[in-house]
């Protein structure tokens, strides 16, 4: 039983990382990069140039496209334009797409009252320490908090550890 167990845990620690690769031209060129419209729904959008934060398309701000102005994550799952399709972007649209981002970027560091030096200095300390704050975040989203019900129907917390390390990192 315990081998089936651990067999089963490989397997699904397999399956995880699994991946399935497909090379193929677009065959669309790109035009000019762009923010894109805003989905009100949130729903995930592969391949195009209308919406901002798709996967796979062209010209607009996403993920794993090409030519588009500065990376926008909407949560869905990444679909990777081939590095060749990336490569035979021009270099004026690639020029555009930099500036466009680096207004982006230049506008919201306005925004939150930023300067360069505070973003390169953050970056610098947020990327030391981003594998390990990933793992926490992971190791945080699966905890299961235990909690009582009195008589009364109050919930009384039982406070631990656990608690107290969700509490502290927010």
């Amino acid at each position: 039983m315990i081998i089936c167990v651990e067999f089963i845990s490989v397997v699904m620690s397999w399956l995880r990382n699994f991946k399935i690769t497909i090379n193929r031209e677009s065959g669309e060129d790109v035009s000019s990069p762009k923010h894109g419209k805003e989905d009100p729904d949130n729903m995930p959008h592969v391949g195009g140039n209308t919406w901002a934060g798709g996967t796979g398309g062209r010209d607009t701000a996403g993920l794993g496209g090409k030519g588009g102005p500065y990376r926008l994550d909407a949560g869905h799952t990444v679909y990777q334009v081939s590095e060749a399709e990336k490569d035979a972007v021009p270099e004026e649209v690639k020029r555009a797409a930099r500036e466009m981002g680096q207004r982006a970027f230049q506008q919201r560091l306005k925004e939150i009252q930023m300067s360069e030096y505070d973003a390169a200095t953050y970056e610098r300390f947020s990327g030391a320490v981003r594998r390990q704050v990933h793992s926490l975040r992971i190791i945080l989203d699966n905890l299961q908090v235990p909690y009582v019900i009195s008589s009364s129907t109050k919930i009384s917390s039982i406070i631990s550890s656990t608690i107290i390390i969700i509490i502290l990192s927010g």
